[in-house]
């Protein structure tokens, strides 16, 4: 009877190396798309950002791995959430313009503010703001019992105005939290949350809604040109997740990708070149 628990042992230990390594695993999906496997990249690509947590550098190859595989819906969601985490990008931009194109759906038309909100991450504006918290209050603190320090005053005014910004940014993107993206081919906004409502129109997978509320597999969209209607939840992802996996594991968040050329992107017009992302430990966390 050694001999099945030796084996057994022998299993578990291969299984615990590879979970702990997951620039192997990374390797092995990027492997598996290079020989056009994408089914199977898909499927590993996924399973890293659920046993690790989000990374630009795997969703950005994910969104590959689907628009190879004519998923263009499943592409544009993946390429949207990379550039939450990576908004500086040229790669990103590249690949989610084009996967756009062959979808047929147009981006979305931001301001001059809305541009300049997308400018930073979401944890990048978390981190700016809660230094200017702390700078500020440590300025009027310091203000307080040390008046005659003029250049405090000035330190605190800077760190004011920066709060006011990042509070200014989260309340410009705040929209972005509830926006998702249809990844099922021609998606049907009903009447009502059920199965049997009437159809009202229907969605082209890629195309940006924006979540109302939820009832039950439900959600109600509303699009860019003013039209709502119920979608089963099934059939869209959002953009903003709050994480991937168990709840221990922390989104990796980057500030651009070391990429390399793969192979140049057949259609679309525009020259971008699909890319893989090379190196997993560019998945960083950011200080």
């Amino acid at each position: 009877m050694a001999f099945p628990f030796a084996a057994l042992a022998a299993s578990a230990f291969v299984l615990t190396s590879q979970a702990a390594d997951p620039a192997s695993a990374f390797e092995q999906a990027n492997a598996a798309f290079a020989a056009d496997n994408y089914r199977a990249a898909i499927a590993q690509y996924e399973g890293i950002l659920t046993r690790d947590g989000a990374s630009a550098p795997v969703l950005f190859n994910l969104g590959n791995a689907h628009y190879r595989a004519d998923e263009y819906g499943a592409a544009i969601l993946d390429y949207e959430r990379a550039q939450v985490l990576a908004p500086r990008d040229h790669s990103i931009a590249a690949n989610l313009q084009l996967a756009r194109e062959k979808a047929g759906v147009p981006a979305p038309v931001l301001n001059a503010a809305q541009q300049l909100a997308d400018a930073v991450s979401p944890n990048s504006l978390a981190w700016i703001g809660s230094i200017a918290l702390l700078t500020l209050c440590l300025t009027i603190g310091i203000h307080r019992f040390l008046p005659r320090f003029a250049k405090v005053k000035a330190v605190g005014v800077v760190a004011a105005i920066t709060l006011l910004s990042v509070v200014a940014a989260f309340g410009i993107r705040w929209p972005e939290f509830n926006r998702a993206i249809v990844v099922t081919a021609t998606t049907p906004a009903r009447i009502a949350p059920a199965d049997t409502a009437a159809e009202s129109f229907a969605l082209k997978a890629g195309e940006s809604i924006t979540i109302a509320k939820s009832y039950g597999q439900f959600i109600l969209a509303h699009t860019a040109d003013g039209r709502s209607g119920w979608v089963n939840d099934q059939d869209i992802g959002r953009v903003f997740i709050p994480q991937f996996g168990n709840k221990k594991t922390k989104p990796r968040m980057i500030g651009g990708l070391s990429s390399e050329t793969f192979d140049q992107a057949d259609g679309g017009g525009s020259g971008a070149t699909l890319a893989v992302a090379a190196n997993f430990d560019n998945a960083a966390l950011l200080p």
